[in-house]
């Protein structure tokens, strides 16, 4: 019996995957953790502490503190779970509920802008189609450079155009 290799097609095949690195890596941990630990204590604060500081309304002080947790947890999972694969035809954006593959045929210009993070924002030819934006908060290697430096930047003309394009 022979084994058969299956080979996959070069557009399934990342060439390069990116996370999170270095300070943003370490600022997500931190006000991940900050969230958690402080919604955690509020609440338990609030329910058992005695005293003149305890908030009249525990129900609403309980839900904010609550609302902490929920989004110290999704920071931290974004920290996990939040990556951009690049494909040799396509770059994919995955987070924590969801992902967004554009081919790169499909995107006509970028635009890089500064929003805490460098952003590079990917907008498809499509007229009603989705931009990507692209936080640097990873070290971009050769591969990551040489494959953005192939899209053309977007002028301010064909932005302008996409814009009456799109409220048409």
């Amino acid at each position: 019996m022979t084994a058969h290799r299956m080979v996959l097609p070069a557009s399934t095949i990342p060439i390069g995957v990116y996370r999170m690195t270095g300070f943003w890596r370490i600022l997500c941990l931190a006000v991940s953790v900050a969230m958690i630990v402080g919604g955690i204590v509020a609440i338990i604060y609030t329910w058992l502490g005695t005293g003149a500081d305890i908030p009249p309304n525990k129900g609403i002080f309980t839900a904010f503190a609550a609302g902490d947790v929920a989004m110290g947890c999704y920071i931290g999972a974004s920290l996990l779970k939040g990556r951009i694969t690049l494909y040799r035809n396509a770059i994919e954006s995955a987070g924590v509920w969801k992902q967004y593959r554009l081919a790169k045929a499909d995107i006509a210009g970028k635009l890089i802008m500064s929003l805490g993070a460098p952003t590079i924002v990917l907008y498809p030819k499509a007229k009603h189609g989705k931009k990507m934006m692209v936080s640097l908060t990873f070290t971009p290697d050769h591969i990551f450079s040489d494959w953005m430096d192939e899209i053309p930047p977007l002028t301010q003309a064909m932005l302008t155009t996409r814009n009456r394009q799109k409220s048409n």
